[in-house]
């Protein structure tokens, strides 16, 4: 399914996700933190959670943490 209609975040197609093993936040029917790659016990790479092959229809870019400057 797509993400809820009007949600305010900005969710792009799957294709135009990175599929470098960066983990993103994909819609497979509910938000899930996920990346594409290898898992254990299949040969091709697929979208995964770490635990389950999922098949997302969209993702949301994950904005890095911004830095104050200030140690911690």
């Amino acid at each position: 399914g797509e993400p809820p209609p009007g949600a305010p975040m900005r969710w792009r197609p799957i294709e135009t996700a990175p599929r470098n093993g960066r983990r993103v936040l994909v819609w497979a029917g509910h938000p899930v933190m996920a990346s594409h790659g290898r898992i254990a016990g299949h040969d091709a790479p697929a979208w995964h959670d770490g635990r389950r092959i999922l098949r997302p229809s969209h993702w949301l870019p994950i904005a890095p943490p911004s830095s104050t400057g200030k140690g911690g």
